[in-house]
């Protein structure tokens, strides 16, 4: 799916039926359901069906999603929906179908343009949604570039960089398309997919968070003055949606869903030898003997790929490393 050809994509139709379900609601839009529960007061879920059928678990990302005691409002007239609780309030436009996001301050957290709230072609979706000029966007983990987005379009998919074809495209320091020479600042996708999006409103405005927890291909384009869109090849849309309007306190919530870090051990805190090269066992021996002969204090050596066999994890390659025991054991 391109976002070039967002133009084919169909809206589900109209707002058919609502139902009251526990810490939310649930409507009815064509042959699908968009369902709304929310975490607590201040996090809600927002997931659209595929097929008719929801994904409960599309990703291993959500560590916490307990469903606690929620004080939650529902609303219905002939033109929306309205499920809220004190410090969120989502409207859903019945025709045409849309979904808006507001905080208690009345800040519009997702902002749906009209006859785009969501679309879909086959199993790929689309949401577009507003954005001024000098808003800014952030966040999406390992990206090339300045730390606001903005002006770019962008895939969530991990991608070994250094494999020339691995876009099904040459990429090459030499290329002259700058999303395919690894030297430019465009350049995407890289190693690491981390869909939270951090939309900054206005030079010195408030900020929303939105963690799209789908783990095929996403694209994001970033590069419109007055609206973005958010897509994916396939899975069912699932969105969280944070009240906090400062990027500590979205991270604090978000960080709620994924789980915290524990303290890393000690040995973690030292000085650590990493390097991508085809080490042979004799050739990290040697090396781990240099920084002792040097009396350089050294924790940890780092074997890259090339200490594998044919790439396979907890595999080693006996012909480069025939005693692996022997040389840890003289490592110690």
């Amino acid at each position: 799916m391109s976002m070039r050809n967002a133009e084919l994509f169909i809206p589900l139709g109209d707002v058919d039926d609502v139902q009251s379900i526990p810490h939310g609601a649930e409507v009815t839009v064509g042959m699908e359901r968009l369902r709304v529960e929310f975490i607590d007061q201040r996090i809600v879920r927002l997931k659209l069906s595929q097929g008719g059928v929801f994904d409960e678990a599309p990703t291993f990302a959500v560590a916490y999603d307990r469903l606690g005691e929620v004080d939650c409002a529902l609303a219905v007239t002939e033109s929306d929906i309205v499920v809220s609780t004190p410090a969120l309030r989502v409207q859903i436009e019945r025709h045409p179908f849309s979904f808006h996001v507001f905080d208690r301050e009345g800040h519009a957290l997702v902002e749906s343009v009209a006859e785009w709230g969501y679309r879909h072609l086959n199993d790929a979706w689309l949401v577009r949604r507003h954005a001024e000029p000098a808003d800014g966007f952030y966040g999406l983990g390992e990206k090339t570039g300045p730390v606001d987005h903005r002006g770019k379009t962008l895939a969530m998919w991990n991608t070994d960089i250094l494999a020339p074809d691995t876009e099904g495209q040459p990429r090459s320091s030499t290329s002259d398309d700058p999303y395919l020479n690894p030297t430019s600042t465009v350049f995407d996708p890289y190693y690491m997919s981390i869909p939270i999006l951090y939309h900054r409103r206005g030079k010195e405005g408030w900020v929303s968070g939105s963690f799209f927890d789908n783990g095929y291909r996403m694209h994001l384009d970033l590069s419109r003055t007055d609206f973005y869109e958010v897509g994916a090849d396939n899975g069912q849309l699932t969105e969280y949606v944070f009240a906090d309007t400062t990027v500590p306190e979205i991270l604090r919530q978000y960080a709620r869903l994924t789980g915290r870090m524990p303290a890393p051990p000690i040995w973690a805190l030292g000085y650590h030898q990493c390097r991508w090269y085809d080490y042979t066992e004799e050739q990290w021996l040697q090396l781990a003997a240099g920084y002792r002969r040097k009396d350089i204090p050294c924790d940890t050596l780092w074997l890259d790929i090339g200490y594998m066999d044919e790439y396979r994890v907890f595999t080693w390659n006996r012909e480069r490393h025939p005693d692996v025991q022997g040389s840890l054991s003289r490592l110690s």
